[in-house]
Formats: C-alpha cells, structure tokens, sequence
C-alpha cells in the first residue's frame, strides 16, 4: 500500500492496549497512520460537505461529444487554487461517482486551479476506472483545463 501523503511504503501494524486491539496502516517515510475508523470518518465527512450551486454548471456547448447530460464540475470553486489533499480529492470523487451514477456525463475542470498535487489527482480520478467501465468514462468523463505545467 502507497502512503496517501508522501507515496512512501505503508506497513500494517496490530496495537493491543488495555480497552483492545486496532489494526492500522502506518508509513515509513512519514509515519502518517490510517485505521478503518479514521478512513470512515474521513469518508463520511467529504459526504456531509456541502456543495455549493455554482458547483455544478450546465454545459450549452454545441459541441459536445457526451450523450448522457453533461456538468462540469469547476474544482476551483469546489477546492480552490490548490488541489493538493487527499481529502479533497476523495471528496471530488464521491462528487462525480454520484453524477455518473445518475445518469450525467461530468467534466471536470481545473481552469483557474494553480497547484495539482498527484496525492488529489489520483483520489480524485484515480479511482474511478475500479468503479465504473472503461467505456462509460470514455464516453462520459471528461478531465478540462489541465495544462503541460501539471503534466
């Protein structure tokens, strides 16, 4: 396993005390630690996170390829100017794993976003080709705005 902070190796560790025992996930480089109860609540709190209504924009552009309905999705006014955390990338993901699963087409647009960090681009989109079939995210996910500086 790949540490989410700084991509180090990651070792899972047993730690028994007086109430029980927990198993987590410690890295070696950085020591950063992740247990099933801190990942659920990471998880169930990018969910609580409130989406702002200009997050998601109609696309009127002619020019679509997309058959399903399109939105965009403006990462600069979801997270900002820097894309950088875990966090934020899983929340990202979430937003477009509940668009796809409704039907939308989703583009996601970093116009405006000045630091793309590999730990938010890989939480973000990374995972989705474990959620969804390579066709569908041909066909309806779209990445806009990036340019060779990110690259």
């Amino acid at each position: 396993m790949e540490c989410t902070k700084c991509q180090g190796f990651m070792v899972h560790e047993r730690i028994a005390d007086d109430q029980g025992c927990i198993t987590e996930w410690r890295c070696l480089n950085c020591g950063f630690m992740v247990d099933p109860v801190m990942e659920r609540n990471r998880c169930s709190q990018a969910h609580r996170r409130r989406r702002p209504d200009s997050v998601f924009q109609e696309s009127t552009d002619a020019s679509d390829a997309f058959d399903a309905l399109p939105k965009t999705i403006s990462l600069l006014e979801v997270v900002g100017e820097n894309c950088q955390s875990d966090a934020d990338g899983r929340a990202v993901n979430h937003l477009v794993e509940d668009l796809l699963n409704e039907g939308y087409s989703v583009k996601l647009d970093f116009h405006g976003v000045k630091l793309v960090t590999p730990t938010f681009y890989r939480a973000a989109v990374g995972n989705l080709s474990c959620s969804f079939p390579e066709e569908l995210l041909e066909n309806n996910f779209s990445v806009v705005g990036l340019t060779d500086k990110f690259n």
